[in-house]
């Protein structure tokens, strides 16, 4: 195998001791896993708070930003109370010290570097632009490549000319 992750498979981006740390995927469907077994999730709105907070890479998200993330203009009356029962809901599926309460607002804390595929993708992505710099085609292919195979959705193009 070539250690990108296929479809319903925890991304290895770490150091086999790292398998113990969550791991969470935003390139496609949200998912998460411990110790390389699935952590379920719960509904669509529960995924998307969780992105929200995942995408903030730490900072603190408030209660409003939260809701203008999962409703937009017209959130429900009962937005906050919804928030704050998705929010109940990952605590218990993610452990208290990982979805934390501050602020007024939710935060994901506790993540190693490379827990995000986003994050992984990311850091591919910036080696393949210093390849791509210093003339390392290949390299820099390879890399993009390995960051494309992040995605888990509709299949993306690959890069083959550089």
């Amino acid at each position: 195998m070539d250690g990108v992750p296929r479809r319903h498979e925890q991304p290895r981006t770490g150091s086999p001791d790292e398998s113990r740390e969550l791991r969470f995927a935003v390139l496609g469907p949200v998912r998460a896993w411990r110790d390389g077994e699935p952590v379920a999730t719960g509904s669509p709105q529960q995924r998307a708070l969780l992105a929200a907070l995942l995408l903030r890479e730490g900072r603190t998200a408030t209660a409003a930003e939260l809701i203008d993330a999962l409703w937009g203009e017209q959130p429900p009356s009962q937005a906050l109370a919804a928030v704050r029962t998705y929010a109940s809901r990952l605590r218990k599926a993610l452990d208290a010290e990982v979805l934390v309460s501050e602020s007024g607002g939710y935060a994901v804390r506790g993540l190693g570097e490379r827990a995000l595929d986003l994050a992984v993708a990311q850091e591919l992505a910036a080696g393949a632009e210093k390849s791509r710099n210093t003339g390392d085609l290949s390299h820099a292919r390879d890399a993009l490549n390995r960051a494309l195979a992040l995605w888990d959705g509709e299949t993306p193009v690959s890069y083959t000319h550089l």
